[in-house]
C-alpha cells in the first residue's frame, strides 16, 4: 500500500483532538502517500492553518477541505438528530458524496491515534469493514433483534470501487426513508442499513480504552456485567499486544486530555504527540483521583455484586 486516502469530519471543539491522530497518521506511515479529506464545521482560520502547517512538514501529504453545507442539508432533509449538540459526526454517512474517485478510503474519528502503519488494511475485503464494538445487547435488541454483531463507527475502511459497483448507497437511504427508531446517529444508522454486508476488522484497528486498561480477567467481568458479545479474549489480547490504532473512547468519565495523572492508558501517547504540536499537553482541568485509588473503586465495581450496588445507591439517594 503505496497510498491510501483517510477521511475525517470534525467540528471547532475537536480540532485540537483530529491535529494529535492527523500527526500520529503522518508520523507512522512516512512511506506512503496520504490523502487526507476534512469535512469541517465552524472551523476557525487557525483551525485550517494548523492543519496546514502539520501537513506542510511532509512531502507526502494533500490536504482538501471540503464544505459542510451539502451534506448538513442532506442531514436536515433526512431528520437525522445531531450527536452532542453537532450533527458533523453524522457527515461520515455521506462519505461516497464528499470522496470521490479512490479506490478505498479509510474514515477515522478525530479521537484516533495512530501507532502502527496501516498496510495490513488491505488484507480485509467487502465493501465495508469495522472493528465490533461494546455495546450493551439490550440496546442492540431493541434497535434490530436480528442483528448479530454491532459495529463501531469510529474506524471504517471502505472498498470504495465495490460499494459503487453494487450501488449500497440505497440501503441508507431506504433506512433513513424507513420508521425505525434509533438512539445513537451515526452508529446505529450504519449497523442498521448495512447489515449483513459489514465485515469484521480485527480490534487492533480501533482499540478501545477500556479494552487496553482492564486485563483480561477483568475484562471479561466488564463484559458480562454489561452484557457485551465481544471477540474471543485471545483476539483482544492480540490487539493489546499490538495496536494499530488507538480509540482514545471515554474510561468511564475520562479521556486521555483530562489530566488523569496516569489513570488513561492513552494519556502518554496523547501527550507525546501534543508536546510536540503545542509544546505540552494540551489538557483539560479536571480534577481525578489518585491512579490508585481509582484501581481500587474501578476494580470494586466489577466484583461488588448488583444487589449491594443497588443497596448502596438507594442510601446515597435518600
Amino acid at each position: 500500500m503505496n497510498k491510501i486516502s483517510v477521511l475525517y469530519t470534525v467540528d471547532h471543539n475537536y480540532s485540537k483532538y483530529m491535529l494529535v491522530s492527523l500527526l500520529s497518521l503522518f508520523e507512522t506511515n512516512k512511506d506512503k502517500n496520504i490523502i487526507v479529506h476534512i469535512v469541517t464545521d465552524g472551523f476557525t482560520t487557525s483551525d485550517y492553518q494548523n492543519v496546514i502547517n502539520i501537513a506542510d512538514k511532509y512531502n507526502n501529504i494533500n490536504i482538501h477541505f471540503h464544505h459542510y453545507e451539502n451534506i448538513k442539508k442532506m442531514i436536515k432533509e433526512f431528520n437525522i438528530p445531531d450527536w452532542r449538540g453537532t450533527s458533523i459526526s453524522n457527515a461520515r454517512l455521506f462519505f461516497n458524496h464528499i470522496v470521490k474517485d479512490v479506490d478505498k478510503l479509510l474514515y477515522l474519528d478525530s479521537d484516533t491515534i495512530v501507532v502502527d502503519k496501516l498496510d495490513d488494511l488491505n488484507n480485509y475485503t467487502g465493501p465495508i469493514c469495522m472493528v465490533e464494538d461494546t455495546m450493551n445487547r439490550n440496546h442492540i435488541n431493541e434497535l434490530d433483534s436480528s442483528i448479530e454483531h454491532y459495529y463501531n463507527s469510529g474506524v471504517i475502511w471502505i472498498d470504495m470501487n465495490e460499494w459503487n459497483k453494487k450501488g449500497y448507497d440505497k440501503l441508507l437511504i431506504d433506512t433513513l426513508e424507513s420508521e425505525i427508531k434509533y438512539e445513537f446517529p451515526d452508529q446505529d444508522l450504519i449497523n442498521l442499513a448495512y447489515k449483513g454486508i459489514i465485515n469484521p476488522l480485527h480490534p487492533r484497528y480501533n482499540l478501545f480504552s477500556t479494552e487496553a486498561y482492564f486485563n483480561n480477567k477483568d475484562l471479561e467481568r466488564y463484559y458480562k456485567i454489561n452484557n457485551i458479545r465481544r471477540y474471543n479474549p485471545s483476539i483482544i489480547k492480540e490487539a493489546k499486544k499490538k495496536p494499530t490504532i488507538l480509540h482514545c473512547t471515554p474510561l468511564y468519565q475520562y479521556r486521555p486530555w483530562d489530566n488523569t495523572k496516569g489513570i488513561h492508558p492513552y494519556e502518554k501517547i496523547y501527550n507525546y504527540y501534543s508536546s510536540i504540536l503545542f509544546g505540552s499537553p494540551v489538557v483539560n482541568d479536571i480534577e481525578v483521583p489518585n491512579k490508585h485509588l481509582y484501581k481500587i473503586i474501578t476494580t470494586a465495581k466489577l466484583y461488588t455484586p448488583k444487589s449491594i450496588k443497588d443497596g448502596i445507591k438507594s442510601i446515597i439517594r435518600k
